[in-house]
């Protein structure tokens, strides 16, 4: 694959993971406004992800990749450039998944019938959407690099870093996503 194609496929990427995002996001909201249960939420989210841990399982791809060519030519490309690392990640991300799985089932459990609804202004809502896209894209845009420019050889190894880094940047994230709620608070 040329630089070109690549650079083509990244562009794609980058819009189809901020489409699905932006698409959940309205998801959610719509959810909230026609008063969703938590229970109802939480069930939810464990279906889409328990169809994403099986299609990933059964297909040997994650879900993601299945509805578009271009996807499925890039995961064969990073397939490629990250040789046995890419098994590794993927059997990273299903048991990551599937411990939220489990962490969702039990908020299902505790949060029962609850109307489903963050308190807050909009802005405090364009706030985490705004947050959750940046620090979305800046992962990607890092995967996307080390992947690029590395050979079979240099991914060695890229999977635990990934973790290490994946459990650092969700505690900085959690701890953002607290100071922002009590800035915003602090506003409104």
């Amino acid at each position: 694959m040329n630089a070109i194609e690549l650079a083509a496929l990244r562009k794609y990427q980058f819009i189809w993971l901020n489409a699905t995002m932006t698409i959940m996001y309205f998801v959610i909201i719509l959810g909230m406004e026609i008063g969703i249960t938590m229970r109802t939420f939480y069930i939810g989210l464990t279906i889409l992800l328990l169809i994403q841990v099986l299609g990933t399982v059964r297909n040997k791809q994650p879900l993601l990749y299945t509805f578009s060519r271009r996807m499925r030519t890039l995961m064969l490309y990073e397939q490629e450039k990250m040789g046995t690392e890419w098994k590794a990640q993927q059997k990273v991300n299903a048991i990551l998944q599937s411990f939220l799985i489990i962490m969702f089932l039990f908020q299902a459990w505790i949060m029962g019938n609850q109307p489903f609804y963050i308190k807050g202004e909009f802005i405090y809502y364009v706030c985490i959407y705004i947050f959750t896209v940046f620090l979305v894209n800046i992962s990607t845009f890092i995967h996307n690099r080390k992947v690029d420019k590395s050979t079979v050889e240099e991914m060695k190894g890229y999977t635990k870093k990934m973790l290490l880094f994946s459990i650092l940047f969700t505690v900085i994230f959690f701890i953002a996503g607290i100071a922002m709620g009590f800035f915003v608070s602090y506003l409104f």
